[in-house]
């Protein structure tokens, strides 16, 4: 399963990334602290992904990582809630 972290390494950091979906190196390291990358960025990172071979990342690498802090956010609400 891949991390935001993860993928960030694939691209060996927040530069190639921000220079893949067109942002600011300060905001794709945003992303990469808040291990989130926001679905709206997703075509061009696979797409610049897609220029390697074999691929960076792949779509399932982007919602594997989206479900892991998805997940992670579900079960400190649970574990909140049980213990007020």
């Amino acid at each position: 399963m891949r991390t935001v972290a993860s993928i960030f390494l694939a691209f060996n950091g927040p530069a190639s990334v921000a220079r893949a979906i067109g942002v600011t190196t300060e905001h794709a390291a945003s992303m990469r602290r808040r291990r989130s990358i926001p679905v709206r960025y997703w075509s061009a990172l696979l797409a610049a992904a897609a220029m390697h071979k074999p691929a960076l990342i792949s779509n399932q690498d982007l919602i594997d990582a989206h479900a892991a802090r998805t997940d992670a956010r579900i079960s400190r609400a649970t574990s909140n809630e049980a213990h007020p």
